[in-house]
């Protein structure tokens, strides 16, 4: 009989908690920040993190990440910060130019870990 090696459901319960804390976080930033009151009070917003290939970790819809960072052939470096209002550079995931989207890589020992994304509606 074989023996597996993984991890157990506490861990993985802690992780997926984690995770949708630093989702709030990100939100409650963002509605205390905000001008917009399209963001402010509708919350009309989506804040996402994703893996170093841009896929989604946590969030509300499928990532855009990959579709904007190929556009960069030179690469995404700490310190850059993405910012778009253009529906065809992104899949769409922005459906008009009152979208405004913002894409941060995430270094950790200068190393690429994830991207933290947000767009939202600004008025």
């Amino acid at each position: 009989m074989g023996t597996t090696t993984g991890i157990d459901s506490i861990t993985v319960d802690i992780i997926e908690n984690a995770l949708k804390n630093i989702k709030e976080e990100m939100d409650v930033t963002l509605f205390r920040s905000a001008m917009s009151p399209v963001i402010r009070e509708q919350h009309d917003c989506f804040p996402m993190i994703t893996d170093p290939d841009g896929k989604m970790v946590v969030g509300n819809f499928g990532s855009h990440v990959p579709e904007v960072v190929a556009q960069f052939p030179e690469g995404v470096h700490e310190g850059d910060v993405i910012f778009l209002s253009d529906p065809y550079s992104c899949g769409g995931s922005i459906s008009h130019i009152n979208d405004w989207m913002v894409i941060v890589p995430i270094y950790h020992h200068n190393s690429l870990v994830g991207y933290a994304s947000m767009f939202g509606h600004v008025m």
